[in-house]
C-alpha cells in the first residue's frame, strides 16, 4: 500500500491528539469549587486530576496492542466511546452528589480519551518519513498548546457563569464531534502485518522497547515536560485564586498568557525544524523552561508571588517546553521499529512522570507553593542530566 495515499488530516489529529488533555485541563479553574461542594480539601480535590492521570498512564498500555491487532481507527472508535461513558458517569457523580462516582467517571473518561496520543502519533509515524513527520509532531504539540488553553478557559467560563458540573456536559458533546471526526480518517495501518493480542506477545513487544536506552533518555525527556504542564495546571488555578484573589474566569483569560508562550514555542520548533539538528532543539528548550522554572520557584521561596510572575515565569517554561517535547518524540519514533507500543510505552512513561508530581502535590498541599518549586528544581536537574547522556550516546 502506497504510505503517501494514507497520509491522515493533520487538523483532525491535532484535535485527537488534544482530546485527553483538553478533557483533563477543562476542569483546572473548578478544583476550589469542588472542594467546596463536596466539603474536601484541596488537596482531596486534586484527586479529580490525579485520577484522570493514572487512567490516563494505564490506558496507553492497551491501545498499542488494540492499534497492531484492528487498526488505528478501531482503537480510536474504542477509546472514544469509554470517554463518552466516563463523561456520563461524572455527570451522575456530580448531581448525585457522590465523590467517589466523580473520580470513577473521570478514570474511565482518561482510559478512553489517551487513546487519541497514542494512536495519532502512531498515524504520524505511519505515514509520514522523519524530515516531515518532526514538523508535524510540532503542529501536533501546537494543537496542545492551543487547545490546552482554549480548555482552561472555558472551563473557567463554565465555573464562574453557569456551573462546574457544565464542564462535564460540554465534555460529553465534544467527545461526539471527537467520535464524528474519527470517521473521517483513513486507517494508515498496514492490517495485513496485524499482530495477535495475546500477553506473550505483548510482553515481548514492551520487553524488547524498554531494553533500549535511549527509549528511557528520551522517553523520561517527554516525561518532564508532561510534569511541568499537569503541576502548573493543578496548581496555579490554586494558588491564582486563593492566594492572590482571581475568580476562575479570570484565571481561564491569564492563563492564555501561559498558552501564547507554549504557542509561539511550537511556532519557533516548527520554523527551525529544517535549520538546527534535534540535539541543539532540545538543549534550547531545557535552557529556556530552566530560566523560567528559577524565576517561578524564586518567587514561591521568597513569598513574592505576584501575577505577573506566576504567568510570565510559566510562560518561559512553557515556551521552552515545545522544543524538547517535539524532537524527542520524532527522533524516538524514528528510532524504534514498533512504532505502535513505542508510542503507548512513550505515553505511558509521560503520563507516570505526571503522576509521581501530581502526588507529591496531593501529599503536601498545605504547602503547595514550596512543593513546586521543589519539583520544578528536581525537574531541571534531570533534564539536564538526560541531555548531557543523550549527547554523549548520540557522538
Amino acid at each position: 500500500m502506497n504510505i503517501q495515499s494514507r497520509k491522515p488530516s493533520v487538523l483532525i489529529l491535532m484535535l485527537v491528539v488534544s482530546f485527553a488533555s483538553f478533557c483533563g485541563f477543562l476542569m483546572t479553574p473548578a478544583l476550589t469549587v469542588i472542594a467546596s461542594s463536596f466539603q474536601v480539601t484541596v488537596g482531596a480535590a486534586q484527586l479529580v486530576i490525579l485520577v484522570y492521570l493514572v487512567g490516563y498512564a494505564i490506558g496507553q498500555l492497551i491501545y498499542g496492542p488494540i492499534a497492531n491487532r484492528w487498526g488505528r481507527k478501531k482503537g480510536l472508535y474504542l477509546g472514544v466511546t469509554l470517554q463518552l461513558c466516563g463523561s456520563i458517569l461524572c455527570i451522575v457523580g456530580a448531581y448525585a452528589p457522590s465523590f467517589d462516582i466523580l473520580l470513577v467517571g473521570r478514570f474511565i473518561m482518561a482510559l478512553g480519551a489517551c487513546a487519541g496520543m497514542v494512536i495519532a502519533y502512531a498515524m504520524v509515524s505511519d505515514a509520514y518519513p522523519l524530515t516531515e513527520s518532526r514538523r508535524v509532531v510540532s503542529y501536533l504539540v501546537l494543537a496542545f498548546a492551543i487547545l490546552t488553553g482554549v480548555s482552561t478557559s472555558i472551563g473557567g467560563m463554565l465555573v464562574t457563569y453557569i456551573s462546574w458540573q457544565s464542564c462535564f456536559w460540554f465534555l460529553l458533546c465534544y467527545g461526539v464531534v471527537i467520535f464524528l471526526l474519527c470517521l473521517l480518517l483513513p486507517e494508515t495501518a498496514d492490517l495485513s502485518k496485524s499482530k495477535p493480542i495475546d500477553l506473550p506477545t505483548i510482553f515481548k513487544s514492551y520487553g524488547l522497547i524498554l531494553k533500549a536506552p535511549v527509549f528511557w533518555g528520551l522517553s523520561v525527556l517527554i516525561g518532564c515536560t508532561a510534569t511541568y504542564i499537569y503541576v502548573f495546571a493543578a496548581s496555579a488555578p490554586v494558588l491564582a485564586i486563593q492566594n492572590l484573589g482571581l475568580s476562575a474566569a479570570s484565571f481561564g483569560y491569564f492563563n492564555y498568557i501561559v498558552t501564547a508562550g507554549y504557542f509561539l514555542g511550537n511556532v519557533f520548533t516548527i520554523a527551525s525544524a529544517r535549520k538546527i539538528n534535534e540535539k541543539t532543539s532540545i538543549a534550547t528548550g531545557i535552557l529556556i523552561a530552566t530560566l523560567g522554572s528559577l524565576i517561578l520557584a524564586g518567587s514561591f521561596l521568597s513569598g513574592h508571588l505576584t501575577i505577573f510572575t506566576l504567568f510570565f515565569s510559566g510562560m518561559l517554561i512553557f515556551l521552552g517546553l515545545p522544543f524538547i517535547l517535539s524532537n524527542c518524540t520524532a527522533t524516538l519514533m524514528s528510532i524504534m521499529e514498533d512504532k505502535s507500543n513505542t508510542s503507548a510505552a512513550m505515553s505511558f512513561m509521560n503520563v507516570a512522570c505526571a503522576c509521581v508530581g501530581m502526588v507529591l502535590m496531593s501529599l503536601f498541599h498545605r504547602h503547595l507553593s514550596e512543593v513546586v518549586a521543589i519539583i520544578f528544581m528536581v525537574l531541571v536537574v534531570l533534564m539536564l542530566s538526560l541531555y548531557q547522556v543523550f549527547r554523549s550516546a548520540q557522538r
